[in-house]
């Protein structure tokens, strides 16, 4: 391949049947204009799922459209990265080593007769079992490409045997990673730089007093009762938010509103809420401008029916009319 044009990199890898994560984390680092995926032969029907299951995802991933997988037709929110560019994918089962070579040389013929330049071939070991990643170092030396192996956490990518770095290194985020392990997810809110740093202050620590003198127990009026007493004292009130559900706070000297708000449900430690929005605003408030904070992040299921079933029970635990005639 010395001297020759190349048009693209032919990414080699072994599929991975515990999951889609080591091999989208490697397509985002090379960049991959074709991506070969060797498969291995199942051992039990429950692997050979997980490996249809790795491939469909992947596939989807790659071509943009993970959403419907999950049988969402609209982009999402919260949805999962893509690669810049979406890989031609070749899936190659194999059963051997010297096989394997066969059908990657075979490939690579099949690439070249198409024309436009060569591809730089890289083989990909951070997939399958140990003895996959073997193989895959011994396949790129007797082919003379180059091996590599990403780190699914940062996203670096190192060629074996020199230790060079690829490109800057590009991690799967934390949205691809739920998505890619079958955790779509549908909804959340994020906290945006907060302004008003001195009415978040004093609100934190008055729920800080109220917990550590347990007056967190009773009724959620009875400790919004308590909770509101301690911040008049400071010279805050409370105040309904931009949205339904949602309270704000200003402060009496100046009339000062804040820019962050808080669920009505978080005076009720029973329901997980206090903890996951004061959390959320505390670390909002250590970790801006830099720092992304997102609370109430909610996960669907897998498949449109348990969704659907979900749903409905909800609704029927409400009586709800829609749901009776569904």
């Amino acid at each position: 391949m010395v001297g020759r044009r190349m048009s693209g990199v032919l990414l080699i890898s072994t599929l991975n049947a515990g999951g889609p994560i080591p091999n989208a984390a490697s397509v985002l680092s090379h960049s991959p204009t074709i991506l070969a995926l060797l498969r291995q032969p199942p051992l039990d029907r429950r692997i050979q799922n997980q490996l249809e299951s790795t491939l469909q995802i992947l596939e989807k991933w790659c071509d943009s459209s993970l959403e419907s997988h999950y049988g969402f037709d609209y982009e999402m929110e919260y949805g999962p990265e893509y690669p810049s560019i979406s890989p031609e994918i070749h899936v190659i089962d194999i059963e051997s080593g010297s096989q394997a070579k066969q059908e990657i040389l075979s490939l690579i013929e099949k690439i070249e007769q198409r024309g436009g330049g060569g591809q730089e071939i890289r083989f990909e070991c951070n997939a399958g079992r140990k003895e996959d990643s073997a193989s895959m170092v011994d396949m790129s030396m007797a082919l003379g490409a180059s091996c590599w192996y990403t780190d699914v956490e940062s996203g670096i990518s190192v060629r074996i045997g020199d230790g060079e770095i690829e490109n800057e290194a590009r991690p799967l985020s934390t949205f691809s990673r739920f998505w890619l392990s079958g955790f779509p997810c549908i909804d959340g809110r994020e906290i945006h730089e907060i302004r008003e740093k001195e009415i978040l202050e004093v609100v934190l620590e008055r729920f800080a007093e109220c917990l550590n003198f347990d007056d967190f127990y009773g009724s959620p009026e009875s400790t919004r009762d308590r909770v509101e007493d301690s911040l008049r004292r400071e010279g805050i009130e409370i105040i309904p938010g931009s949205e339904p559900g949602r309270l704000g706070f200003r402060r009496e000297a100046d009339g000062s509103k804040s820019n962050f708000t808080i669920s009505e449900r978080v005076f009720d430690p029973k329901s997980g809420e206090m903890v996951e929005e004061l959390a959320a605003l505390s670390l909002a408030e250590s970790l801006m401008p830099d720092g992304r904070v997102i609370t109430g992040l909610r996960w669907g299921y897998k498949g449109t029916d348990v969704r659907y079933k979900s749903l409905k029970n909800a609704l029927l635990s409400h009586g709800n009319s829609w749901a009776t005639n569904a």
